[in-house]
């Protein structure tokens, strides 16, 4: 494995992420989000289901930890920090996963930061607000480095890992076509990897397999869409029962 270099440490980026979701949280980003942003606020105040309405693939685990606020403006408020964290400190943690030194931690809070200043509003909205894989990415990345600190992790670290993975697969099903590979480069490919025999190589590649999670979450998933494959319940969404209420308008 790759040794971590000197310097700051990983959390002492993540608090810089953590700020910048605050400000970005707490600033006039409400006026500007869509609806696909709000909706999934709206999915957590009036009808949470385990999957997103009508669909099987995109779970609601942000909207979960939401859902227990009454006041629609709050839980609007902690999904959006919540997810605007996980977009800026995906980079971060996927390079703490592919190179952990200090440059690239540099070059990930760098990335993020032009993310903000110069990227596209579409984009931005997609990475931070509206989609679910970056957040799905970001909870893969975090069961990567739990599994990936020591040669051979405490045992804990196993079913925590795989945790992180079976609620990256909930979050959004198809964050392993990008996890997959990702295991495999840490556990054979990145530099540093060590060689050993055939017994070694296979429980690398069992140690670093986000498949066996995903098997596992797939092996459930059948009774929880059965009871999520449903359209939400009339109009009661958007009126008596959440009681969201009216703003001027962006005009025509």
């Amino acid at each position: 494995m790759v040794t971590p270099a000197r310097g700051p440490a990983l959390r002492h980026y993540l608090l810089v992420c953590a700020a910048a979701a605050a400000a970005i949280d707490f600033g006039r980003v409400q006026r500007s989000l869509n609806a696909d942003a709000i909706l999934f606020t709206v999915a957590s105040q009036c009808d949470w289901t385990p999957f997103f309405w009508e669909q099987d693939r995109i779970g609601l685990l942000v909207p979960l930890f939401t859902s227990w606020i009454a006041d629609p403006f709050a839980a609007l408020l902690l999904q959006t920090g919540i997810t605007a964290f996980m977009g800026l400190a995906l980079p971060l943690l996927l390079m703490e996963v592919v190179y952990p030194q200090p440059a690239g931690r540099f070059g990930a809070v760098l990335a993020s930061a032009l993310l903000l200043a110069i990227a596209p509003d579409r984009v931005r909205g997609n990475l931070l607000f509206e989609c679910t894989y970056p957040q799905a990415m970001f909870l893969g990345c975090v069961g990567l480095l739990i599994l990936g600190r020591g040669d051979r992790p405490r045992w804990w670290r196993y079913p925590l890992g795989f945790a992180c993975f079976a609620l990256a697969h909930w979050t959004y099903l198809g964050v392993c076509v990008w996890l997959m590979p990702l295991a495999f480069w840490i556990a054979v490919v990145r530099p540093g990897a060590p060689l050993g025999g055939t017994r070694e190589f296979l429980l690398r590649l069992v140690r670093y397999f986000p498949g066996g999670s995903s098997l596992l979450l797939l092996g459930g998933a059948r009774g929880l869409v059965g009871g999520s494959r449903r359209s939400p319940r009339g109009a009661q969404v958007t009126t008596t029962l959440c009681r969201w209420p009216s703003g001027p308008g962006r005009g025509s």
